[in-house]
């Protein structure tokens, strides 16, 4: 039930976007990211409730990066889309930044080869119970928090609206976030009992 009202609450955010954007390129980014969210808690309700083989359940967690690495892009596109013309569209650079993460989802996806990203302490089969953080984990984290960041900065100088509270409200969530990952990364008991859905936690901060 938990796992449906999740992913009936996100789709339906995706679909008011349709009803409330009308820049297309802001939309059309907008859209990519409901739909990596979605696919996200379907990931996360396979690997929880349904998958039982170790091997598949260590696959789909890879596959979260899939979503961690490209939503907080479409973050950055999102912003720098809003207040422009119905036709605009990014340029040839904006979107070359989107073989960043696609580099860095295949060494996620390949990391039984490498163990750059995540390195297990025992022979296989893997489980994600039992694992140190490699190095290409830290630049992905790296290169989450500047993409977070950039949106922020971008937003804040495109707000048209002068104060405090305004220039707050977009970054909160934002703080939340970064101290939520910290948490999540250094195994803070308390994480697991107040905030432990890691999908639902990011999806609804972003």
């Amino acid at each position: 039930i938990r796992a449906a009202l999740y992913l009936l609450l996100f789709a339906l955010w995706g679909y008011s976007l349709d009803c409330r954007i009308i820049q297309t390129q802001a939309l059309h980014c907008m859209r990519l990211t409901a739909a990596l969210m979605l696919v996200w808690l379907v990931l996360r309700t396979l690997k929880y409730e349904v998958v039982t083989d170790i091997t598949v359940a260590r696959y789909i967690w890879y596959l979260y990066y899939l979503p961690m690495l490209f939503i907080p892009l479409f973050g950055v596109y999102i912003a720098l889309s809003l207040g422009k013309s119905e036709k605009y569209s990014l340029t040839g650079r904006v979107v070359a930044l989107a073989a960043i993460p696609a580099i860095l989802f295949s060494l996620v996806i390949t990391n039984d080869l490498h163990q750059q990203v995540f390195r297990f302490l025992m022979e296989p089969p893997y489980s994600d119970e039992n694992y140190h953080y490699g190095k290409i984990f830290f630049v992905i984290q790296l290169w989450i928090i500047v993409c977070l960041a950039a949106m922020e900065v971008i937003l804040v100088f495109k707000s048209r609206i002068p104060g405090r509270k305004q220039f707050w409200l977009p970054i909160i969530p934002g703080i939340l976030l970064l101290g939520w990952n910290i948490c999540n990364i250094l195994r803070v008991p308390f994480i697991l009992s107040i905030a432990g859905v890691m999908t639902a936690v990011c999806c609804l901060l972003i």
